[in-house]
């Protein structure tokens, strides 16, 4: 059981890495198709599983904020994660609108902000602080 928990404790450290992996799958991959297509090579991508790599890291950050909730004591960042997550998935495969992707994108990155620096003001584990480990 404690083991769980420190894995979990580690998945919360790695939102930010989720956001910027969600944000290089959508717009590295656009990048690469472009530089290769300029080359001469086309590459032919499946889009499906393309917006699925891209949708299974947004929510894989929104996962890791909502395991910071307890650490962080504020639900903020995993609502603006959870709202960016819910309009990258539904530009992705209900709707697309650039306007909203790059809204969804905006909102995971502000609350992968807000979630680092909530957990940077934690004080580290000790007798002085009188927060126990």
């Amino acid at each position: 059981m404690i083991q769980q928990a420190e894995g979990l404790q580690r998945l919360g450290r790695y939102s930010g890495i989720a956001v910027v992996l969600s944000l290089v799958a959508c717009y590295g991959t656009v990048a690469l198709v472009l530089l290769l297509a300029t080359a001469g090579i086309t590459l032919d991508l499946h889009e499906g599983v393309w917006a699925t790599a891209i949708v299974v890291f947004a929510w894989i950050a929104v996962l890791a904020m909502g395991v910071n909730i307890p650490l962080v004591r504020s639900f903020s960042p995993f609502i603006l994660a959870d709202m960016g997550a819910l309009l990258v998935s539904w530009v992705m495969f209900v709707n697309y609108s650039r306007g909203l992707e790059i809204l969804g994108f905006a909102m995971l990155a502000a609350a992968a902000m807000r979630d680092r620096y909530l957990r940077k003001r934690i004080p580290p584990p000790g007798p002085e602080t009188g927060v126990e480990q």
